[in-house]
Parts: C-alpha cells; structure tokens; sequence
C-alpha cells in the first residue's frame, strides 16, 4: 500500500504481536507495497530487507514480576554495509 516504515512496523506489531522499534530515522524514508498472508514475521522481514538496507534482530522475551511474558522486541537498525546500494 506504499506505506512507509513507520505504518509498516506499526501493523506488523500488531499482526505478529511485538513490539518493533526502528533505531534510525534515516529507515523511515522507505515505502514498502506487499501482501503477506501466512509466512511469519522472520519470513516477512527477510523480504522486505530485499528492498531497504536494515537488519533486524528478535530479543528474547523478559519475565515481568507477575511472572508473565513481555511482549517480544525487534530492534530494526540501519544496515550501512549495503546502504549504498540503495542509493
């Protein structure tokens, strides 16, 4: 829907319930237009990785004091490596 990252993030959050966090502003310049149906969030951000240079990483879930699971975090970071690719 040539949504950009933010609006991305935000409806996989709650699609996939996690929370996602883009570490660098510089990502929320890219638009993304995809339909996905059943792959997983891994599946999902391995291919979107095809079109904007950023890694991910999944942190393990804490335990709060009530003995629950927080939600699980992905940290989306900007990829310098291939950062001049896409330019």
């Amino acid at each position: 829907r040539n949504e950009n990252f933010a609006q991305v993030a935000n409806r996989l959050g709650r699609w996939y319930n996690v929370d996602i966090k883009i570490e660098d502003k510089e990502l929320l310049n890219y638009a993304f237009r995809a339909t996905f149906t059943d792959e997983s969030l891994e599946e999902v951000l391995k291919l979107m990785k095809h079109t904007a240079p950023f890694t991910f990483e999944e942190l393990e879930r804490t335990i709060t004091t009530n003995n629950e699971y927080e939600r699980k975090i992905v940290l989306i970071s900007l990829d310098e490596k291939r950062l001049e690719a896409f330019n």
